[in-house]
């Protein structure tokens, strides 16, 4: 069963909140938010 998609964008915001704080070199998420905001757009628009 799929969960609601409320509960799905809490956990993805925990995750990131918590991977904010990791290094780049060892988090990719933490590498995305490194290179900024268009580099994170972009990625989301190639997932959607």
């Amino acid at each position: 069963m799929a969960e609601p998609s409320g509960d799905l964008l809490c956990r993805l915001a925990r995750v990131i909140a918590e991977r904010r704080g990791s290094q780049p070199e060892v988090s990719y998420v933490a590498g995305l938010l490194a290179r900024g905001e268009d580099a994170l757009l972009k990625k989301v628009g190639e997932e959607a």
